[in-house]
């Protein structure tokens, strides 16, 4: 299962809507490449900056 740390975003990007946004982004775009034969529920998305609003599994693909 692929894993993907964020390691950075701005202070003010920290907010949940946008880490979900980057999170599906990232998805998205690794999913994308038939070729990397990824699927997009199996990407695990984490950011370093852990909030109260972080999942603690990590951003998943929504259903």
């Amino acid at each position: 299962m692929p894993n993907v740390t964020v390691n950075w975003l701005p202070k003010g990007c920290r907010t949940p809507e946008v880490k979900r946004k980057v999170a599906d982004a990232i998805i998205a775009a690794m999913a994308g490449v038939k070729d990397a034969e990824i699927a997009a529920d199996r990407v695990t998305v984490e950011f370093t900056i852990i909030d109260e609003t972080q999942p603690k599994e990590g951003y998943k693909a929504q259903k």
